[in-house]
């Protein structure tokens, strides 16, 4: 309603000011604000007065209409051309209005990313800005949900300006303080940044946007902990090839030493093309070269979490986010060193022998009780593994709330029924454990957190149940509700699922909010239910069949999570030092079930809210 204007104003500290607004309601609006007497809201369609306006601004701000569509193509003179632009309305818009530029006049515009996509093409408005001499000299990411509930799409703010530069300055916002300060210092001296959100300066021809830069410096990093290296994409596949869009299409020619890798979903990479899912017809076929790298060890990398935070690199498109080619073939893989080529086909047939080793323990299973009396034979090929050892090594991979409780339960012997009530303490330590998880990711967004609130307090009510006097069912209820929403913005907006959680790390949001996991609590809040709160005394046998019941459940936590969290630990914070707008913490990492806890230094691009929330 042309409120933008008033702040702008205030902070300018401008001469002359004038708005335009398509509503006429508008300026009746703004006349009865504080602060806006001195303001021109001239009422009509934007991009038509713009056109014809020949003043000229020191400044232009505008928080653009995205994905409407423009009626008619705008006539635009370059040189000794009149060229017609077709392209989105705000798009056009922009284009516009920066005409109206002075010499060293800036224009400073919201948009989504498709403005860095598709209007960079030929014919397009940012492609015609560029031709004016007018380019992106800065881009500024809004984190994902910044426009929730209205939209979910990533936007930056771009800052347009006269200039033959043709690089810019890409950052992203937060709403620490400190941050905002190090990242408008950082602009204005033309200088990156401690870290990517604070700046980099970047070629604006290939920029596509903030997320992609971080995420590289992420894969550089990562990569260098995993100790591999960078190949530039053609120096390992030669050839690439692309499933054809037909409703009739059967398929690419099988070749050797190829990978199938799908261009939008985070289905599994594979080696086959029928081990893809049948719906599943958009797929790149890469074919790697034997000499540089083994198809298996390059599908099998792809499927993890580094793999899939790769293949997020490089998708774009604002609805539906695919992998291009041209960017597919400008990136880099990481491999082991070629001096340890030969360590590929051992990692592979490392992983071959652990798959041996899941069908063997299946097979011992189906023997068993297809003739449990032969439980001796089963017993003797059982030993082979070491269990017991391995189970303690993965409780030492937990957060400390959950690994210490745990070790309890391995470590300590008594009655079944001693036995299963610890472990029932482990399930609603769990529960409430991730239902905190949880909340804290979405009551940063508090519209969002508002319609949750609403959800579980309805399903608290039906169930008698209420966070006042919380209970094993109190929990159970926020995580079957949290974790459905988690699940359902991982599939519709990833971004915003990234940036409510703080992590890019697929295989973690996928792990704290599996189904498998919601009912693994619930079967335990029952048993609760059945055996603790509402009984007397348990006959011996009883209890041992209720004890083996949660150890049932505890092996599906464990499937499920895995080693997981050694990618999202829980940590203390300790002492702080800010330098150049990075907090750099001294924290203990509170994992595991031993104590003390082992000190570490992180460095944060925000700083860690010592607050709470009701």
């Amino acid at each position: 309603m042309g409120l933008l204007t008033i702040p702008v104003k205030e902070r300018l500290n401008t001469k002359v000011i004038q708005a335009y607004s398509p509503n006429e309601s508008d300026r009746e609006v703004l006349r009865l604000l504080d602060g806006a007497s001195d303001i021109t809201l001239v009422p009509g369609d934007p991009l038509a007065l713009n056109h014809k306006s020949s003043s000229q601004f020191d400044a232009i701000v505008a928080c653009i209409p995205w994905g409407l569509a423009a009626k008619t193509p705008l006539e635009v003179r370059v040189g000794s051309h009149t060229l017609s632009v077709a392209d989105d309305y705000g798009h056009l818009l922009i284009l516009a209005s920066c005409q109206h530029l002075s010499e060293k006049g800036i224009g400073v515009f919201v948009v989504p990313n498709s403005f860095f996509f598709a209007s960079g093409r030929s014919g397009k408005a940012r492609h015609t800005l560029e031709q004016l001499g007018i380019r992106l000299t800065a881009a500024i990411e809004l984190p994902a949900g910044t426009f929730q509930p209205f939209t979910g799409i990533p936007t930056h703010i771009v800052v347009l300006q006269r200039t033959t530069d043709e690089t810019l300055f890409a950052g992203k916002y937060s709403p620490d303080l400190k941050h905002q300060e190090a990242l408008l210092k950082n602009i204005r001296e033309g200088k990156e940044g401690e870290s990517p959100s604070l700046g980099r300066i970047v070629p604006s021809e290939t920029f596509k946007g903030y997320s992609p830069i971080e995420m590289e410096e992420k894969l550089v990093e990562q990569s260098r902990r995993m100790g591999l290296v960078g190949y530039p994409f053609r120096e390992v596949v030669t050839e690439v090839n692309r499933s054809a869009k037909s409703q009739n299409f059967e398929g690419l020619l099988e070749k050797p030493n190829s990978v199938y890798l799908p261009e939008m979903a985070t289905t599994s990479a594979t080696m086959s093309q029928e081990a893809l899912p049948e719906r599943l017809k958009s797929y790149y076929q890469l074919v790697v070269d034997p000499e540089v790298a083994d198809a298996a060890f390059v599908a099998k990398l792809l499927n993890t979490s580094f793999g899939q935070l790769w293949r997020d690199s490089l998708r774009s498109g604002t609805t539906i986010p695919r992998i291009g080619k041209s960017q597919l073939e400008a990136s880099t893989l990481y491999l082991p060193p070629k001096a340890a080529k030969g360590l590929q086909r051992q990692v592979i047939d490392c992983d071959q022998h652990i798959t041996r080793l899941i069908s063997e323990l299946k097979e011992l299973g189906a023997q068993l009780w297809k003739r449990p009396t032969a439980i001796d034979k089963v017993t003797s090929s059982l030993r082979t593994v070491n269990r017991e050892e391995r189970f303690q090594d993965w409780i030492d991979t937990l957060p400390f709330p959950l690994a210490s409780i745990l070790w309890v339960c391995h470590a300590q012997a008594g009655s079944y029924r001693e036995q299963y009530e610890r472990k029932i303490h482990f399930f609603e330590a769990l529960a409430e454990f991730l239902a905190i998880v949880h909340m804290s990711a979405f009551v940063s967004h508090l519209s969002t957190w508002s319609d949750l609130k609403k959800r579980f307090h309805s399903a608290m009510t039906t169930a008698s149940l209420s966070l006042e006097r919380a209970t094993f069912g109190t929990w159970v209820v926020l995580v079957e509700v949290l974790s459905a929403e988690t699940r359902r913005v991982l599939e519709k907006e990833p971004e915003w699922c990234f940036e409510l959680f703080k992590t890019q790390n697929r295989k973690v949001l996928e792990a704290v909010s599996f189904k498998r996991i919601v009912s693994a609590v619930k079967t335990a809040n029952k048993i609760r239910n059945d055996w603790i709160g509402h009984t007397g005394a348990v006959r011996d046998a009883n209890a041992r069949a209720v004890n083996e019941q949660l150890i049932e459940q505890i092996s599906t936590v464990r499937e499920t999570f895995g080693v997981v969290w050694e990618e999202y630990e829980l940590v203390l914070p300790g002492s702080c030092k800010m330098r150049q707008g990075i907090w750099d913490y001294t924290v203990k990492k509170v994992m595991g079930s031993r104590t003390p806890f082992p000190s570490e230094n992180v460095e944060l691009t925000e700083g860690i809210p010592l607050c709470q929330h009701r």
